[in-house]
């Protein structure tokens, strides 16, 4: 399963790892750390194989997640990943092309969590 994470805070990218790596399931990570390198890695001329999920944080160093979920959702030369955004603060309730918006876990059990749901995602997708 492949997980496309957005996220410029590299500590919670190891925690998401390691939560994946706990669990023992098969989860490949690709990292990037602006909005503008996901959509480069996101494009159909990519050599890079895209993911089905993407991971979005919301405070990201060149636009918002909200924005860059909906760039990837707006145009099919990306895939229409589902996306899910992330956030240090209290989950948005407004309207966009992402399928949800978690709060980031501040405990490892939490992350744990986390992970799990991230992965029944990722199998429900292979389905």
């Amino acid at each position: 399963y492949r997980l496309l994470v957005v996220e410029d805070n590299g500590s919670e990218v190891v925690l998401i790892g390691e939560a994946f790596a706990a669990m023992e399931v098969p989860v490949e990570l690709e990292h990037v750390k602006t909005g503008a390198q996901a959509l480069a890695c996101m494009r159909a001329d990519s050599a890079w194989r895209r993911p089905k999920l993407a991971l979005i944080d919301y405070l990201l160093p060149d636009f918002r997640g909200t924005e860059l979920a909906n760039r990837l959702a707006g145009d099919s030369q990306y895939g229409n990943p589902r996306i899910i955004l992330m956030s240090g603060y209290a989950p948005c309730t407004r309207k966009g092309q992402w399928e949800e918006w978690l709060e980031k876990p501040t405990t490892w059990n939490g992350w744990q969590l986390f992970a799990r749901n991230l992965f029944r995602r990722l199998q429900a997708d292979e389905i």
